[in-house]
C-alpha cells in the first residue's frame, strides 16, 4: 500500500527485552542465512531498528517482488527506497507532499505506484525515480496497487469508485461503482477474477465484485472504518483490519465473516500475509505487533513496541517483516 534518525530509546529496548526468546539487534544489517520466517522461527526473530525518519509517521511499507528493496512513505509525503540487506538508502523518490496513503511495486518490478491524501496517484521507475504516469482524483486516494498479473492499475478513495487503468497503454477502463461512501481499501484475488472493497463512515460495508467487470456479488456489514484488506494467497478469504479492535477473516465463497482471529483492544492499523498465506502479521495503535498461523485463530507471537504501529509488510521470500511506527521508526524482523 507507505512508511517512516533517531536512536533506539532505552524504553523500546527494555520492552523488547521482556521477551526472552526474542533477540534484539541495534542497527544491524538485516542479513540472514536464508531461513524463512515461519510460525516457529518467528519466535527467534531478530528485531533491528532499520531506519528512522525524523518528524513524521510511517504510513505505508512494501517490499519489491525480489524482496531486495523496501519502499516507505510518510505522513509528510516522503517516499524513500532502502536496500534491505545493506540497510542503506537507495534513493528518495519524493521529499515532501501530501501524506502518502499507499505504496505498491508492480509484480515485474518495473513500477512503483503511490497514492496520497491530495488525490494523486503517481507511477515511477524505482531504478531512476523518474515519473512514468500520474493521475489526480477529486478527493483523497486511500489505496492504489497493481493486479496480480501486473496488467492493471487500480485505485480507490473518496470518489467512492474503484478506478482501473491498462498498464501498457494507461488507458482508463470502466470503473466499479456502488459504494455510497469513501473506499479505504481493496484486495484482488490471486486469480484476478474477484475484488473485495471496504468502506466506512456512512457506508460501513465490505463488498465483493467480479474483477474487472465490477458485477456485485454480495456484501457484509463492517461497523467502523476499514484500514486494510489483504487477500490470502492460499485460501478464498481476506483479512480485514480497521477501527474495530479485532482482525476479521472474511470468507469470499460465503460472502460473510468467518471469525475474528484475535482481539487487539484498539484499532488495527495494517495487516500482511506471508507469500504462502500461512502467516499473518498485524500492527495496532497500542504498539502491538502480532504474528500467527492462519487459518488457525491461535496466536503465535506478540511483540510490544513503545509507539503506535501504523504499517507492516511481509517480504515475498519470507525472510523479512517490516513494521513502522508513528514516531518515524522502521523495524525489520529477520531470522539470524
Amino acid at each position: 500500500m507507505a512508511q517512516r534518525c533517531k536512536r533506539y530509546r532505552s524504553g523500546r529496548r527494555a520492552a523488547a527485552a521482556t521477551f526472552a526468546v526474542l533477540l534484539l539487534a541495534i542497527l544491524g544489517t538485516g542479513q540472514t542465512d536464508g531461513t524463512a520466517i515461519g510460525d516457529v522461527t518467528i519466535r527467534r526473530a531478530q528485531v533491528t531498528e532499520f531506519a528512522s525518519l525524523v518528524g513524521t509517521s510511517i504510513e505505508a511499507l512494501c517490499f519489491s517482488a525480489d524482496s531486495a528493496v523496501l519502499a516507505c512513505g510518510t505522513s509528510t509525503g516522503r517516499i524513500v527506497l532502502f536496500d534491505v540487506r545493506q540497510a542503506a538508502v537507495l534513493r528518495e523518490i519524493r521529499s515532501e507532499g501530501a501524506a502518502v496513503t499507499s505504496l505498491s511495486f508492480s509484480p515485474d518490478g518495473r513500477f512503483l505506484v503511490s497514492s496520497d491524501a491530495s488525490g494523486a496517484v503517481d507511477v515511477c521507475d524505482p531504478i531512476t525515480g523518474d515519473l512514468v504516469w500520474s493521475f489526480v482524483d477529486t478527493g483523497a486516494v486511500h489505496e492504489a496497487g497493481f493486479s496480480p498479473s501486473g496488467s492493471l492499475l487500480v485505485a480507490a478513495g473518496d470518489s467512492r469508485r474503484v478506478q482501473i487503468w491498462d498498464v501498457e497503454t494507461w488507458e482508463r477502463q470502466p470503473s466499479i461503482e456502488g459504494h455510497t461512501g469513501p473506499i479505504y481499501a481493496f484486495a484482488i484475488s490471486p486469480e484476478e477474477d474477484l475484488i473485495v472493497t471496504g468502506a466506512g463512515d456512512d457506508d460501513p460495508t465490505i463488498r465483493l465484485w467480479t474483477f474487472p467487470a465490477g458485477e456485485p456479488l454480495g456484501s457484509d456489514l463492517y461497523e467502523g472504518r476499514v484500514h486494510d484488506i489483504e487477500y490470502s494467497p492460499s485460501d478464498p478469504q481476506v483479512a480485514v483490519s480497521g477501527t474495530q479492535p479485532t482482525v476479521w477473516l472474511w470468507e469470499v465463497d460465503r460472502v460473510e465473516f468467518l471469525h475474528l482471529i484475535f482481539g487487539a483492544r484498539v484499532p488495527v492499523s495494517d495487516v500482511a500475509y506471508s507469500s504462502r498465506g500461512n502467516g499473518l502479521v498485524t500492527v495496532a495503535e497500542n504498539g502491538a505487533f502480532r504474528y500467527q498461523r492462519v487459518p488457525s485463530v491461535y496466536e503465535q507471537r506478540m511483540i510490544q513496541f513503545d509507539e503506535p504501529l501504523s504499517a507492516v509488510g511481509f517480504s515475498a521470500d519470507r525472510l523479512y517483516i517490516a513494521c513502522g511506527d508513528r514516531a518515524g521508526t522502521i523495524f525489520l524482523l529477520s531470522v539470524p
